[in-house]
């Protein structure tokens, strides 16, 4: 009966040992998992965190893009105005060159006012270049783009100075300026000065 007892507390205390063993594998299990569970949610956090600060970039860029936008927008608005304007300040200060450019008057190489009028006209045709130009590479900023299309045609169609000049120098000038200038040889033979 002693060695069953023995048998029996030997079974017992190495079953104790076993569910002991057991029991501390199962509570490292539980740690790992813990531990891992953790890990992973704090990972996930960083993750929600970085992409949230991701599309708040992304937004202040679209922000700052679209404020760059308008404020190219806005330069180039405001360089065609003073460009055009410059134009007529000339023509307010110096009325007696106003009938070359609009009342179909031709120069005469005799006239006095000759070389003012030569300069003149380059100085319109260089505005033109840059006008034809942002009207027809900006044309969303503008309200009307294809209006400059129309003055530029109508001022040749009034100016034989204006095209004498343009012809003698048409090399100096973009394609747009060439193909507004063709379009009003085209209209020249319906309305204008001949």
């Amino acid at each position: 009966m002693p060695e069953e007892h023995t048998t029996e507390h030997h079974e017992s205390s190495s079953r104790t040992a076993r569910d002991a063993d057991s029991l501390s594998q199962e509570a490292e299990q539980r740690r790992y998992w813990k531990k891992d569970l953790r890990y992973k949610l704090w990972s996930f956090c960083i993750s929600i965190l970085g992409f949230a600060l991701v599309v708040v970039g992304l937004s202040i860029n679209f922000y700052q893009t679209r404020k760059v936008a308008k404020s190219v927008a806005a330069n180039i608005l405001h360089s065609t105005a003073n460009q055009v304007i410059t134009l007529d300040r000339l023509f307010v200060e110096k009325p007696e060159l106003r009938p070359y450019f609009y009342n179909c008057k031709p120069l005469d190489d005799k006239d006095d006012k000759s070389t003012q009028v030569q300069a003149t006209a380059e100085l319109m045709l260089d505005v033109f270049d840059v006008v034809a130009d942002q009207s027809k590479d900006f044309a969303e900023y503008y309200e009307r783009p294809e209006a400059w299309d129309t003055w530029i045609i109508d001022m040749f169609g009034t100016s034989p100075v204006l095209r004498d000049k343009f012809q003698q120098s048409s090399d100096w000038y973009a394609y747009k300026l060439k193909r507004l200038y063709e379009k009003r040889q085209i209209k020249g033979t319906q309305e204008g000065c001949k």
